[in-house]
């Protein structure tokens, strides 16, 4: 345990740097307008399904009842591991098609002005971290019930580090334009969340848990886990609307030369 919280405190600080040196490459390549605008918002669409589904009302429902069935009937607990990101693999797979669906709809049928057509590019390019990363936090969490903590924790540089070398490599080594750029780091964020993804299924794989399509959502377990879920997961999509609320609330009332006064 004290290893492991080693390795999480060193990573952790580690991640934070990096996040540090990426938000100063961020100011340097984009600047503080409407590039960076289009990039935190089309950023946070995504991560507001992380923050309910994979580090949220999910993960605290399925963590604790994953460990209860471990300990019980540890035969049980990888069919029910299974079941739950299967069946969150499905959810969020509709959702985001749906959600590519509505923001290239609106893209193509509808007249935006530059500034908000860049969003829904880059929205739409960054639409399916939201599925990778929901998977890679409860894999996460599986892989911490088992105490290992290293892949999880390493997960937040990855992204860091997947960013810095796009920035990096795009505006120094090859004088890219910082209209072509954030969108080249949007596909960075994708390729990350995939690196991610197999970082976990490594550890996993040598733990002898295997994460295999299953549907058992019939078992008492699973019944139980979206029961704790579904109050958690009213209150926390309320607070994350409200957040990217807030946002576009601030973005329109800013001014642009794109927007006019």
């Amino acid at each position: 345990m004290v290893k492991g919280f080693r390795q999480i405190a060193v990573f952790t600080v580690a991640s934070r740097v990096l996040g540090f040196i990426r938000d100063m490459l961020f100011a340097y390549f984009l600047g503080a307008g409407a590039l960076f605008d289009g990039w935190a918002i089309a950023f946070k669409i995504p991560n507001l399904a992380r923050r309910i589904f994979g580090e949220g009302a999910l993960s605290a429902s399925f963590i604790p009842i994953y460990s209860e069935e471990l300990h019980r009937r540890p035969e049980t607990a990888d069919k029910l591991a299974s079941t739950v990101v299967s069946v969150l693999t499905v959810v969020l797979t509709g959702i985001v098609i749906l959600g590519e669906a509505i923001i290239w709809g609106y893209y193509l049928y509808t007249k935006s002005n530059p500034e908000t057509a860049m969003k829904l590019e880059l929205a739409g390019i960054m639409l399916p971290h939201m599925l990778l990363i929901c998977i890679v936090a409860i894999l996460g969490g599986i892989l911490n019930t088992h105490r290992h903590f290293a892949a999880p924790a390493l997960s937040p540089m990855v992204l860091n580090i997947f960013i810095i070398a796009s920035l990096t490599l795009g505006g120094w080594f090859f004088s890219i334009p910082a209209e072509k750029l954030v969108y080249i780091t949007a596909v960075s964020v994708i390729l990350a969340a995939i690196t991610k993804l197999g970082m976990q299924f490594i550890p996993l794989h040598s733990r002898g848990i295997h994460i295999r399509p299953s549907w058992e959502v019939q078992n008492e377990q699973f019944k139980k886990i979206i029961m704790l879920m579904l109050p958690m997961m009213i209150g926390l999509t309320a607070t994350q609307i409200n957040t990217l609320a807030d946002d576009f609330i601030a973005l329109w009332f800013s001014g642009s030369p794109e927007k006019g006064e």
